[in-house]
C-alpha cells in the first residue's frame, strides 16, 4: 500500500508478504524526528517494489 503524503507531508508505504506460515510486514515512512517539524525527504526512502523484495527474502521465513 502506498498511502501518499498527508497534509503535513508525511508519507507511508507498507507491504505484507505471506510465505509458508510466516507473515512479514515491511514499511517505510518519511516521518520527521520530532512532532513539530516537516519531513526532510519528499517521500519514503524505499519504494513498494523494494519493500516487497526485502520482505520476500527467504532468510526472513521462520516457519516454512
Amino acid at each position: 500500500m502506498d498511502f501518499g503524503p498527508d497534509s503535513a507531508g508525511v508519507w507511508g508505504r507498507t507491504v505484507t508478504v505471506y510465505s509458508g506460515q510466516t507473515t512479514i510486514l515491511a514499511g517505510a515512512h518519511n516521518a520527521p524526528e520530532s512532532d513539530n517539524s516537516r519531513p526532510t525527504m519528499t517521500e519514503p526512502p524505499l519504494t513498494v517494489e523494494q519493500l516487497i523484495a526485502l520482505a520476500c527474502d527467504p532468510a526472513l521465513v521462520l516457519f516454512p
